[in-house]
């Protein structure tokens, strides 16, 4: 599994700074819930068929240890292993977090290599991600740096402006007709869904805001976990 660590001094010393960066702070809980219902809405969004019928780039975005991930990728590549033909998938962890030891991302290897997808990890700023336009055709995160991003906004910036800058830069890397998923389950208490984050720091309603910022949205996943938003088509939209 090949890793690049190509962060940048100053985004590690501002990320130390805040509360959310110490060491506890977003443990994984709910390991196995979040991989099935990450896995749902990856068929009912049509991104599993997607990965089945060609390659396909994705991004798994603020992963904490990646643990929640790495199971998820587990059950994802058992689907894959049913097919007799398929390209494989390729993956990006990104995270910002970095131990004070090794001064490397705190993303954990997962036990052993995936037989039918392609896996890689990356530390990275969120509002800065090292990657092409259009480079991914999906893009998920659960309680990340959209999460962190609504975070600062509710207290600081209000109106959503650091939502927006995270939200213009998954445009800008995912692909038109690509997929973004974040969490909104209002059912979970502590902490908040993103999606509820989001709400509280623009002070409206979620789907609005999005639509306004050019995604379609619709919600995927068990008891709604999910919020999958589709970037369009310029060129559809164009005719």
């Amino acid at each position: 599994m090949k890793e690049d660590y190509g962060y940048k001094k100053s985004w590690q010393e501002n990320y130390r700074k805040h509360p959310w960066a110490e060491k506890g702070q977003g443990s994984e809980t709910k390991i196995g819930e979040f991989a099935s219902s990450m896995m749902e809405a990856f068929k009912r969004s049509g991104i599993l068929d997607l990965v089945k019928k060609q390659e396909v780039s994705m991004l798994a975005s603020s992963v904490s240890t990646g643990e929640k991930d790495w199971e998820f990728l587990k059950q994802l590549d058992g689907h894959l292993g049913k097919l007799k033909k398929f390209h494989r998938p390729s993956v990006v962890l990104t995270d910002f977090t970095l131990t004070e030891e090794e001064k490397k991302p705190i993303i954990k290897k997962p036990e052993k290599e995936y037989e039918n997808l392609d896996a890689r990890i990356v530390a990275c700023d969120s509002y800065h991600l090292p990657f092409k336009e259009n480079e991914f055709q999906v893009l998920y995160e659960r309680l990340g740096a959209l999460w962190h991003a609504a975070e600062e906004d509710d207290k600081r910036h209000g109106e959503g402006a650091l939502i927006q800058n995270i939200l213009k830069e998954y445009k800008r890397i995912v692909e038109p007709g690509g997929k973004i998923i974040f969490d909104c389950a209002s059912h979970v208490v502590s902490p908040l869904p993103t999606a509820v984050m989001i709400r509280q720091a623009v002070k409206r309603n979620v789907k609005g805001f999005l639509k306004e910022l050019g995604f379609e949205t619709k919600v995927m996943g068990k008891d709604e976990m999910f919020l999958v938003l589709t970037n369009p088509d310029s060129k559809s939209k164009k005719k």
